[in-house]
């Protein structure tokens, strides 16, 4: 790597923009690791650490290492992330490594000392301990956002604080309504440094493969719209989560959290999906919230539900987009050859697609 290069991606680092460093620096995994510049792999290893990507950041140590070209900071890298997936004998091999290399390692020294103390019995992945030694960021002083942010300020005034007053008051009502909600959802979560999140790495070819922060990001956008009553949006991210290359015990914390999805109030309820929308990946919507405008037909009622088929299209024109079935497990009166907008969920069961029906809604 050359020094303007190096200049650069140094001073982006300590910009802490770590997307633009990946991007910089990308290189063809599975290839010649001999080929590939020391200096890539450490800028890929730190910014995808910070990322928290730690599978990727851990694979960018592991080749330095392999190379023979990492140093005392590299390794105290890859060191802590054995340590938190509780790779022992790794964890502590790393650390010998890095005081070799380098005998004022402190971090090195003391999490051997501290291992020497505790004994084999310890468990590196709850200690608290190693969340102490976590490495910190770069340093960074965003003077630019600084300077904005305080004429942002000046500007708004005193229209700013009484926002921020109502916000407060209007989140303190929102939150006594959710308080229940919330506390259950806090018990749902995905641990920091769970080595179980995926189970494949990330492939760019595969549109619902992630990275494991965008995983933890995935998921906790699942919780917060829940907390917002945005049952369509929340259903449609634990539809990606179920499609993608996460670990089976992700996908059935995603059950979990589509038990705590309320169902919309219909007289407010917009739809979003489409049926053009749903026939591209039907599986994206399954268990979603629509409203969908048909002609009833062949109307069945037995002891424990009402069945119809619902024509979706514009007759007028000839076009007939489906006709999907439609199920009420309560009473509801309808008649054949009548046009009605439809609130139900849209469900799957052995591979058929049919509408579990809510309300149905007059013009």
């Amino acid at each position: 790597m050359n020094f303007f290069k190096r200049i650069y991606l140094s001073y982006l680092l300590h910009q802490r923009d770590y997307d633009k460093i990946l991007s910089k620096t990308a290189f063809k995994i599975g290839g010649n690791i001999d080929k590939i510049d020391p200096e890539i792999l450490r800028f890929q290893g730190v910014s995808s650490f910070y990322k928290k990507n730690y599978y990727h950041s851990k694979m960018c140590y592991e080749i330095l290492q392999e190379k023979k070209r990492a140093n005392s900071k590299d390794l105290n890298y890859l060191a802590y992330m054995y340590a938190r997936h509780n790779e022992k004998e790794k964890a502590l091999l790393t650390w010998c490594k890095a005081l070799d290399i380098d005998g004022s390692n402190k971090i090195a020294k003391k999490s051997l000392d501290y291992l020497k103390e505790k004994g084999r019995d310890i468990n590196l992945s709850e200690d608290e301990y190693f969340e102490k030694i976590l490495p910190g960021e770069p340093f960074y002083i965003p003077v630019r956002k600084i300077i904005v942010l305080i004429v942002l300020i000046l500007v708004i005034g005193l229209a700013g604080y009484f926002s921020v007053i109502g916000g407060k008051y209007l989140y303190k009502i929102y939150k006594s309504k959710n308080i229940d909600k919330r506390t259950e959802l806090e018990k749902i979560f995905l641990q920091d440094f769970n080595p179980q999140i995926l189970e494949s790495p990330k492939n760019e070819l595969n549109k619902y493969s992630y990275s494991e922060k965008e995983i933890k990001d995935k998921f906790d956008r699942i919780k917060n719209r829940i907390l917002e009553d945005d049952a369509v949006s929340a259903q449609i991210n634990i539809n990606q989560i179920k499609m993608s290359n996460a670990s089976p015990a992700v996908k059935m914390k995603m059950d979990i959290l589509q038990d705590f999805i309320n169902e919309p109030d219909y007289a407010l309820f917009k739809n979003v999906v489409a049926y053009n929308d749903f026939i591209k990946e039907p599986n994206l919507y399954e268990n979603v919230y629509i409203i969908w405008s048909g002609r009833v037909i062949n109307k069945s009622i037995y002891k424990d539900r009402i069945a119809f088929d619902i024509v979706i299209g514009d007759e007028t024109t000839g076009t007939i987009d489906a006709i999907i079935p439609a199920v009420f497990d309560k009473a509801v009166i309808i008649e054949n050859n009548e046009n009605i907008h439809l609130f139900g969920k849209i469900k799957f069961e052995d591979k058929k697609i049919y509408i579990e029906g809510k309300y149905v809604i007059r013009n």
